[in-house]
């Protein structure tokens, strides 16, 4: 969704950086039909489930926020998984070219889901 919007010059709108308070009055009438646009991509994006929480939503910022608390938890479990599977991955009997893709798309998961600043925090847990 972040591509997305980068790619169409909206992140503005979800960041919160591109407020209608910050737009000329002349301004917010196309502030409001941009705002509207994204809300519909996020609401045509989420599951059913999570629609019935933003339909009434009127600010694109304050879904994306809603969202991402929802969302961007750390899950340790997975994280743990992915760190195992990384260590104990073997070439075994596959082409060393199959071996470094899967190697390479396990740490392009890991790095995801582990966030910078955390990821030392997490590492000295793991060490305790």
């Amino acid at each position: 969704m972040k591509i997305a919007l980068l790619g169409k010059r909206k992140l503005g709108f979800v960041n919160g950086t591109c407020t209608m308070e910050s737009c000329t009055v002349e301004l917010q009438e196309q502030w409001d039909t941009c705002n509207a646009i994204i809300l519909s991509w996020l609401m045509n994006t989420v599951s059913t489930e999570l629609l019935c929480g933003i339909a009434y939503a009127s600010n694109a910022h304050l879904v994306w926020e809603d969202l991402r608390e929802r969302f961007n938890k750390v899950n340790r479990g997975r994280i743990f998984q992915l760190h195992r599977a990384i260590a104990t991955l073997s070439i075994g009997v596959d082409y060393v070219s199959c071996y470094f893709t899967k190697l390479k798309d396990l740490w392009i998961e890991y790095n995801a889901m582990v966030p910078k600043a955390n990821s030392r925090d997490y590492f000295d847990h793991l060490e305790k």
